[in-house]
């Protein structure tokens, strides 16, 4: 299925001929069907579909997009949801990279400024938003979200960097290395198929 921007209705086409729509507010409106108003309300959240996006969760990160930021998306039982398909193209890495934070344990700030086990996840971000930015039939929103990441994790992921480095100068690069393979296992930029 097609995730939407919010305030868009997705919808979804049942085997018995009952289109339900998911609004925003996390309701579902079926028509067809059984019912003789040919609509009906219920309440998303209520059974159904655990895993499903709540709509509402949709775009509250850095510069209005969904992935950019420390307010992913979540499912119907509270746990991050990477079905949304972003409209900016910017929104896209971040989805690997907070893929890549939760397979080494890491999240959040911490993980940013202090945990020397996301470098190589916070330099991939770093390159991949650069490639973006460098982009010039890109719209100029797009750019600046990309531009403004690349500066932002890349000084805020120097310091860990260099302490690594500084510290463990025989080993510091492999550990890099090392960490940045082992958190990149089955990870992708692709939304999921939710």
């Amino acid at each position: 299925d097609k995730a939407n921007a919010p305030g868009q209705q997705a919808s979804l086409q049942s085997r018995s001929n009952i289109t339900s729509s998911l609004n925003e507010d996390g309701t579902t409106v079926q028509e067809g069907g059984g019912d003789p108003g040919g609509k009906k309300k219920a309440n998303a959240n209520q059974g159904g579909c655990p895993s499903c996006l709540v709509p509402s969760s949709v775009g509250h990160n850095w510069f209005g997009q969904t992935y950019l930021g420390p307010n992913n998306p979540v499912s119907q039982d509270g746990s991050d949801n990477f079905s949304y398909r972003p409209t900016n193209l910017a929104d896209y890495p971040p989805i690997g990279h907070d893929r890549r934070y939760y397979n080494v344990g890491a999240s959040g700030a911490s993980g940013v400024f202090f945990n020397q086990k996301t470098i190589g996840a916070d330099y991939k971000l770093v390159a991949e938003e650069f490639d973006i930015a460098s982009m010039p039939f890109l719209p100029i929103n797009q750019r600046f979200t990309a531009g403004a990441v690349v500066i932002g994790i890349g000084v805020a992921a120097l310091p860990k960097t260099i302490n690594l480095l500084f510290t463990q100068p025989t080993s510091g690069f492999a550990l890099i290395i090392t960490w940045y393979t082992i958190s990149s296992q089955g990870v992708t930029n692709r939304p999921s198929g939710h």
